[in-house]
């Protein structure tokens, strides 16, 4: 460093602390070099994370993926047995939910923007939701197709639909 006013050097020293935790840093300090009016100490730092903090963010990581995994095999199964249910639903929703509170918890994790972000949580998320709508929409089709038989058969005859009979409740193949 030098004084602006007389152009002379002042010392001064470079303390390195490690407080970003859960980070590793490291310096070193490079060889002098000497020009004419100033003196320039290069050093290099270095930082990466500990294991630990690594391996749970992988564990967090495989969980949003493992938890995607489960609700597009559910869903699917169901789909294809005819046996989806309201609970599926209610799992839906809350495996979306958890989400975002799997990847606050993670150790040191910064706000929304990270690569992890874009890469697992957004398609993972966005993937739950699909399969939330999707179902929902399949659910209230098929249970709501009492009422449009009714309302297409009382159409058909010409007749006025009458409040006294009830149809038969239509079998979701339980």
């Amino acid at each position: 460093m030098t004084d602006d006013e007389t152009g002379a050097s002042v010392p001064f020293v470079v303390t390195i602390d490690n407080a970003a935790r859960p980070w590793l840093l490291t310096a070193t300090v490079g060889e002098t070099i000497t020009e004419v009016d100033r003196t320039m100490i290069p050093f290099t730092l270095d930082g990466t994370r500990d294991t630990l903090t690594v391996m749970l963010v992988m564990f967090y990581v495989l969980a949003i993926l493992i938890t995607t995994l489960i609700a597009v095999v559910t869903i699917g199964i169901a789909l294809l047995q005819n046996k989806l249910e309201f609970s599926n639903i209610i799992w839906l929703s809350a495996t979306m939910l958890s989400f975002p509170v799997l990847r606050a918890a993670m150790p040191g994790a910064p706000p929304i923007g990270t690569a992890l972000d874009y890469i697992v949580l957004f398609p993972c998320l966005c993937l739950v939701a699909l399969l939330l709508v999707g179902t929902g929409i399949h659910l209230l089709w098929r249970e709501s197709a009492l009422l449009r038989r009714t309302t297409l058969d009382t159409a058909e005859s010409g007749a006025e639909p009458d409040p006294e009979i009830t149809p038969e409740p239509v079998s979701t193949g339980r």
